[in-house]
């Protein structure tokens, strides 16, 4: 992961391939790809808090940074 970025997120919805996340404001939810993101903890779902790791990149295209 070039560059990597660490966002605390809440998840609202989770699919097959994405999570529906946003950091401040629900309104401002995103769907992140889970093949380019790690979660600092196992076995987050829809409600939980975790810090998520991404590449700077997607930070950026997602309004993270």
């Amino acid at each position: 992961m070039k560059r990597p970025c660490q966002v605390c997120v809440e998840v609202l919805r989770e699919t097959e391939k994405a999570f529906f996340v946003f950091d401040t404001d629900p309104q401002d939810a995103v769907w992140v790809p889970k093949s380019q993101i790690v979660f600092e903890d196992d076995n987050v779902g829809p409600g939980d808090t975790s810090v998520m790791t991404m590449p700077e990149w997607l930070a950026r295209e997602k309004g993270f940074i």
